[in-house]
């Protein structure tokens, strides 16, 4: 009998534990999306649209697609995507600040 309760809270334990991880994998990247418009609002006031035109376009592009794959449902993609937009604007405003202390 204690080693079929055993095997039941085994069980439990490790379904409450699959579901808890789909939950966290199914839900909307709010932080990620959140942090890349923040990032590359942050790299706008360090004026990287004209010192890191490139690299800031290309941050704005990638975040307007990861804001389809959110619009879309596929959440993971669109949290690999703004993480990589965020990545994009820290650059291109690091690229900017450099610029204008020359």
């Amino acid at each position: 009998m204690k080693r079929y309760i055993h095997t039941i809270l085994r069980g439990i334990v490790g379904g409450s534990t699959m579901l808890l991880f789909a939950a966290c994998a199914s839900q909307a990247p709010v932080q990620e999306m959140s942090n890349a418009r923040q990032t590359l609002n942050l790299a706008r006031l360090a004026n990287a649209q004209k010192y890191a035109q490139k690299k800031y376009i290309k941050a704005q592009e990638i975040l307007d697609m990861a804001v389809t794959e959110l619009n879309s449902g596929d959440f993971t993609e669109a949290r690999r995507l703004a993480l990589q937009a965020a990545q994009a604007a820290r650059q291109a405003q690091l690229i900017a600040l450099n610029q204008q202390k020359k």
